[in-house]
């Protein structure tokens, strides 16, 4: 039977390893997802902001 000291152990094991394929796939979906456009500026004319439309 495991003693409370090497659950502890376990839990803080499987919580950091749990918490490192998180991080990983949501890198990899970021790095997977991510276009050369994305990181473009973005350049409005006054005309064609939305906040500056008339009618709008």
């Amino acid at each position: 039977m495991m003693t409370r000291k090497s659950l502890a152990v376990v839990a803080i094991l499987s919580l950091i390893v749990s918490v490192g394929l998180i991080v990983s796939v949501a890198a990899w979906s970021k790095l997977r997802f991510v276009d050369d456009e994305d990181f473009a500026p973005q350049r409005w004319k006054l005309g064609e902001h939305p906040a500056f439309r008339s009618g709008g």
